[in-house]
């Protein structure tokens, strides 16, 4: 799956890597840790002797965890990656950008949310 979408996002990125995938779930210590329900693989499916070769013989699926853990694993995952000062920056201009198109006629009241939002993860961020 990593590899898929890291080809895809070359491929659709004009030949350039934008961006990098790293897995962050499912993994055998979450299956563990959630007490996932696991089920053999289907039989049916081709991939199956090479997925129960590299992973074994059990699956599980992602929804199976609720949605407030994955979100915190996500979250978790994409903070490691952040520069609070640099995220702050970028924040702060997005914010001046929604207000210089207000004082120019434009209402985007949606920009205006999210960027409020943004900014409150960039500060969750630096604690």
């Amino acid at each position: 799956m990593v590899r898929d979408l890291q080809n895809r996002i070359v491929k659709y990125g004009k030949g350039e890597r934008i961006a990098l995938v790293h897995k962050i779930a499912l993994t055998k210590a979450q299956i563990k840790k959630y007490d996932v329900p696991t089920t053999p693989p289907k039989e049916d499916d081709v991939r199956t002797k090479a997925f129960i070769e590299k992973h074994g013989s059990k699956t599980a699926e992602l929804d199976a965890i609720d949605p407030k853990d994955l979100q915190t694993m996500v979250e978790t995952a994409i903070k490691k990656y952040i520069v609070p000062d640099r995220w702050n920056e970028s924040v702060d201009k997005v914010i001046r950008g929604q207000a210089a198109d207000n004082r120019n006629g434009g209402h985007n009241q949606a920009l205006h949310g999210r960027s409020e939002t943004i900014k409150q993860h960039a500060i969750s961020c630096e604690k």
